[in-house]
């Protein structure tokens, strides 16, 4: 009898012993490690998104009011459209505009470049920076043994179009022209006249919308600065103007003899600006 009593107890220790010197197989985590660069992308995302417009040739607009006496500003790229929900991988094709009128793509790679936040833009660089809660892209170009910046300003949050000059036309309307001004007309009653920032304008007789020109590629006709109201359409009609102090002042304006210079003609508007915007 306790033969037996010792056998099984030996059994018993014998089992435990196998038991507990059998290794359990490693847990393998399944989990995927982030991918750093779309980490960052995304980030980069809401930072990089909108139209952007060339920040010292809108300066110099605000400050001459006239946008021919900025040409000199308009070199190179003057404006971008990023769309950040058509970054392709750690790519996106950017739609750029040269000189104002000229369309070209740039590819942006979110790999990084030789400046501090930059990333390769073709065979430049573009970065930002952020100070007092605002954002300016800049880009950087390689001249002369040396790294050229030049910054940039959000005009709109997205594009609206395939129009690469509604950036710069938006910033120019809200410098210069948009604002509620007061006409008087030929009879020396008082008009309500409102522009708006998006090009719109009321309480001007068959004029519904504004342009300002600022595109002077052309030598001819473009030695004055303009202001075209319902431009591409049948009654399209041009003025040259001039920003004074409060009064926003349109003349008509008419070809010279020989159609290569554009003439001022006779006073067609006079508006004062009410106070505010």
């Amino acid at each position: 009898m306790l033969k037996n009593l010792i056998y099984a107890i030996s059994c018993i220790f014998f089992m435990v012993s196998c038991k507990s010197s059998t290794k359990q197989p490693a847990q393998v985590s399944t989990a995927t490690k982030p991918d750093p660069t779309q980490s960052l992308i995304q980030n980069l995302k809401p930072i990089i998104q909108g139209v952007w417009v060339k920040q010292d040739y809108i300066e110099k607009i605000i400050q001459t009011r006239s946008p021919i006496q900025a040409t000199d500003k308009v070199i190179g790229i003057t404006t971008m459209h990023i769309n950040s929900a058509q970054i392709d991988g750690d790519s996106l094709l950017v739609r750029v505009g040269y000189d104002n009128y000229q369309p070209g793509d740039v590819i942006l790679k979110f790999r990084p470049g030789k400046n501090r936040s930059a990333f390769l833009f073709g065979e430049d660089e573009l970065g930002y920076s952020t100070q007092n809660n605002d954002t300016t892209l800049v880009l950087y170009q390689y001249y002369n043994k040396q790294w050229v910046l030049t910054p940039y300003v959000k005009a709109l949050k997205q594009s609206t179009g395939n129009d690469l000059q509604e950036g710069i036309n938006y910033l120019i309307n809200k410098g210069l022209i948009a604002g509620n001004y007061t006409l008087k007309d030929s009879t020396g009653k008082l008009k309500e006249i409102t522009f708006r920032d998006d090009g719109t304008v009321s309480g001007l007789p068959n004029f519904k919308r504004y342009f300002v020109e600022n595109s002077f590629e052309s030598k001819k006709m473009n030695n004055l600065d303009q202001l075209t109201f319902n431009i591409f359409s049948s009654d399209e009609k041009t003025y040259t103007f001039k920003i004074e102090n409060n009064s926003l002042t349109l003349y008509e304006v008419k070809a010279n003899a020989d159609s290569t210079l554009l003439v001022k003609g006779k006073l067609k508007y006079q508006l004062l600006r009410k106070p505010g915007r």
